[in-house]
């Protein structure tokens, strides 16, 4: 009786660090700071998707495969906008768009050539509520959700402000998720 107690106490341990380990490596304890930033236009192309909002991985990552393989075109910023709050809006109807941000010297027949294959917006310029993360694979983005969406929240809720649509970009060469939300 006291080995398998003694083992039992050794796994919760051992898990309970392992959590604590992943927390760390993945920005649990990472400072966030919310600002308000003037932020430039960006273009990107898009899928809309309706659902679960962990399909935006796949169809991320898919489009970076599409871009670079058959158009050339080297993407280092993946973007998610997600349109509803996944806490007041049943699963199978949460809204968001998953893309790529284009590099910002595209020249124009790639983008005429893109256009003809995908859906194309923009982020439009002006005035965000920003905060950064680090981005050190996927768990930073479900660490980000938890440390980084509630403080936004929290902000939008204190000032008044509404709280979606709210953009995270993916910045794989700067290692860092950007969030945004458009101010009023």
């Amino acid at each position: 009786m006291k080995n398998i107690l003694s083992v039992i106490v050794l796994l919760l341990v051992l898990i309970f660090s392992t959590l604590l380990i992943l927390w760390v490596y993945f920005g649990g304890f990472s400072s966030v700071r919310i600002k308000e930033s003037w932020v430039g236009k960006e273009i990107f192309i898009y899928e809309d998707l309706v659902g679960d909002y962990t399909q935006y991985g796949i169809v991320n990552d898919r489009l970076f495969q599409e871009l670079s393989h058959n158009h050339l075109v080297e993407t280092t910023k993946g973007i998610a906008v997600f349109y509803e709050d996944p806490q007041r809006v049943p699963e199978h109807e949460l809204k968001s768009r998953v893309g790529r941000i284009l590099p910002k010297d595209i020249k124009e027949e790639v983008l005429k050539q893109l256009a003809g294959k995908y859906k194309i917006a923009s982020l439009a310029e002006g005035k965000y509520l920003t905060a950064e993360f680090p981005y050190k694979g996927r768990l930073s983005q479900v660490v980000g959700i938890i440390r980084v969406q509630s403080k936004i929240w929290k902000y939008c809720k204190r000032h008044n402000l509404k709280k979606l649509p709210i953009i995270e970009i993916y910045d794989q060469k700067a290692k860092t998720i950007y969030y945004r939300v458009k101010m009023q």
